[in-house]
């Protein structure tokens, strides 16, 4: 029987086009930044971006627009892990700050106007209900709430709440939330420092079932956020980036990964051993535009972005040594297709324009090559695919070129071929993706 077989899939990406520019300076801070959120404050397509200082401070406010960034602007509240969404249905994003005060009505010129109640501190934004209207999951101490919005943002209603164990130092340090368990509800986790458990819908948004505890993760944050929520995988369940240690660590503590399997009580840790002291806490840091979340992170000198595939985390996709970086943080700031990158350091703000006009212009994409094999008592044919077009070629082990064809689809007869190893490399896009094949005749 005849045999061509794949033991190797992908050894090496052997090039790739560059994803972001130059870093390129957008103002000088003169502080430290604990938190950069990118936010849509005034309805045009350039995102606004609001910074909350270190340790601790007023809220700084740089506006956006087609002529440019303004100058930073001092607003009157503080904020930690602040997060946006449109809570009044202006079409204007709001801020919840993460601190314990009101929520604040965007007015599109960067002032803000505030609420007559006060939410507490780790809020987050999230339909529960699914009435169009973002509700808010919200924690103070070891008590988790659930309030619905009601009317658009003239009042919220605490339907459900919960809470974690009153262990010495316990407290809530953030929220992940969306279809966790895969049965189309809002689902969430809640992170403390020393760990996370999750809860689960019931058929409602006033019904949770706890489903998973986890409580060895040490999510314990001295001033960065110690968390991150993303889709690596592309599965439509929220993937945890998370930062975990026991005390305070020198170097910085490493990124633990886990994906959720669809499965209550299937947190698995993928990747471990990275070392980095930030993570940018909101979702959906998809910089090549083609469905997987990156994995972007930082420390006292690098910005780094790991590319997110089907299988989990990838190759590097940027990588920048040279930055002094401490925080980091993305968002649409060009109009452009593509988030950019953005970080600081004690004395500016910077950032990375991502070059990438749409999906057809990434040349990170990674092709996927598919092989096939047909056969009868007398010959087979190998048919090989790409995900895209490019160049095919097969080689022997010395370096003989054996097979060559262009396109998206490659055919070949190997009847005079002897036994033995062979390369194949698939070139496109500016990625090369090199294989081995072993054929048994």
């Amino acid at each position: 029987m005849r045999n061509l077989i794949l033991i190797l899939g992908l050894i090496s990406f052997l090039s790739y086009a560059q994803v972001f520019s130059d870093a390129s300076q957008i103002c000088p801070l003169g502080v430290a930044v604990k938190d950069i959120l990118c936010c849509n404050l005034d309805g045009n397509a350039y995102e606004d971006i609001l910074l909350s200082p270190y340790p601790s401070g007023n809220l700084i406010l740089i506006m956006n627009n087609e002529s440019g960034f303004s100058d930073p602007i001092t607003i009157p509240w503080p904020g930690n892990n602040m997060r946006a969404s449109d809570f009044n249905g202006d079409g204007l994003e709001d801020i919840a700050t993460g601190l314990e005060g009101p929520l604040l009505f965007s007015n599109g010129d960067g002032t803000f106007t505030s609420s007559s109640y006060d939410l507490l501190s780790y809020t987050v934004p999230q339909d529960f209900n699914e009435d169009g209207m973002p509700d808010i999951l919200m924690g103070s101490g070891t008590d988790i709430y659930l309030a619905l919005n009601r009317n658009w943002g003239e009042s919220f209603e605490t339907v459900w709440s919960d809470t974690i164990p009153s262990w010495p130092g316990s407290h809530i340090t953030g929220f992940i939330t969306g279809d966790i368990a895969g049965n189309s509800f809002a689902d969430f986790a809640v992170l403390h420092i020393y760990g996370l458990r999750v809860y689960v819908a019931q058929d409602s948004c006033t019904a949770f079932s706890l489903v998973e505890i986890e409580d060895d993760l040490h999510t314990y944050s001295s001033g960065s956020p110690p968390y991150a929520q993303c889709d690596i995988n592309n599965d439509g369940h929220p993937d945890l980036l998370n930062t975990g240690w026991d005390i305070y660590p020198s170097p910085p503590p490493p990124i633990y990964l886990s994906i959720w399997e669809n499965d209550p009580g299937a947190w698995y840790w993928t990747q471990s051993g990275i070392n980095a002291n930030h993570l940018p806490t909101v979702e959906g840091c998809d910089f090549n535009g083609d469905g997987f979340d990156e994995i972007a992170y930082s420390n006292s000198t690098d910005v780094t972005v790991i590319m997110g595939t089907a299988s989990g985390p990838g190759s590097v996709m940027f990588s920048d040594s040279d930055c002094g970086c401490e925080v980091i943080g993305f968002g649409n700031l060009a109009g452009g297709a593509n988030p950019d990158l953005i970080y600081s350091d004690f004395n500016f703000l910077y950032w990375y324009q991502n070059t990438l006009s749409s999906l057809e212009d990434d040349e990170t994409t990674v092709p996927n090559l598919d092989l096939s094999l047909s056969q009868n008592p007398f010959s087979i044919s190998v048919s090989i695919t790409s995900s895209f077009q490019g160049s095919f070629q097969i080689f022997d082990c010395t370096g003989r070129l054996i097979e060559v064809a262009s396109g998206n689809a490659f055919e070949f007869a190997p009847d005079d071929l002897p036994a033995g190893g062979y390369i194949l490399m698939f070139t496109g896009r500016g990625r090369t993706v090199v294989q081995k094949l072993l054929y048994l005749p």
